[in-house]
């Protein structure tokens, strides 16, 4: 349901709206894998680029988290969007078990006393581009290159996220 402001953020939080979600990508592409070739190479190539990136954002964050007062998974609402559900499924042949949620203590429902409990390219596409002032002062000091460069490869992945849902949507028409 809609709130008059827009769409209901988080989508997709009631059990049976999840599943039709993922019902409806399963069923789309049962139908349709061949013709998903395109969309299936933009996932892999976003897969690529994510594993590049996870080394220098685990880097970050373990600079980071430990120390801070303000951790984002406790004020940020994230959660999975479309993009972030055909990734995966097109990547790994299934789905999230359920939406993100918020846990009793406000935080994402999915930090644990140690971090987060899903694998970085299981995670929402939030996770990995958002970086904390801190986190862009430790890449400051990395060197002139090291910003742009983490912006780059975030870009290039944006695009093919972008380009995968395209592609995707024009296999089903």
């Amino acid at each position: 349901m809609d709130h008059p402001a827009g769409p209901e953020i988080p989508p997709w939080k009631i059990p049976e709206e999840w599943n039709q979600a993922l019902q409806s990508i399963e069923i789309s592409t049962q139908h349709s894998w061949e013709m998903l070739e395109n969309a299936r190479m933009l996932a892999r190539d976003v897969k690529q680029d994510l594993m590049e990136i996870s080394a220098l954002i685990e880097g970050l964050a373990n600079q980071t988290c430990p120390v801070c007062d303000d951790i984002c998974c406790t004020r940020a609402t994230v959660w999975f969007d479309f993009r972030d559900l055909l990734f995966i499924y097109l990547n790994f042949g299934r789905f999230p078990v359920s939406q993100i949620t918020r846990g009793l203590n406000g935080a994402c429902s999915c930090l644990s006393p140690t971090g987060c409990t899903l694998e970085r390219l299981h995670r929402p596409f939030l996770c990995t581009w958002y970086c904390c002032p801190d986190q862009i002062r430790v890449m400051a000091g990395e060197g002139p290159g090291a910003r742009p460069a983490f912006e780059a490869l975030l870009a290039g992945i944006k695009a093919n996220r972008i380009a995968m849902e395209a592609e995707f949507i024009a296999a089903l028409r």
